[in-house]
């Protein structure tokens, strides 16, 4: 589907994310065990935003330094 991994596990958890057919994706993720399935898709919170940021740039100084 062109997307990566993490956007997929991050849907599953309830968080939105840019991603063709997510309702699709996720009836048939859920197919088995619906009970699982997120009930409410929100945006992630800048807390969030801003740790994935601060973790990508302390791994690209790693990949500089090391």
């Amino acid at each position: 589907m062109g997307y990566p991994a993490i956007g997929f596990t991050r849907l599953c958890k309830g968080e939105d994310v840019d991603i063709l057919y997510k309702d699709e994706f996720l009836y048939y993720r859920f197919f088995k065990q619906p009970e699982e399935r997120p009930k409410q898709i929100k945006p992630p919170t800048i807390v969030a935003k801003s740790n994935r940021l601060i973790k990508k740039l302390l791994d690209k100084v790693n990949q500089i330094i090391f």
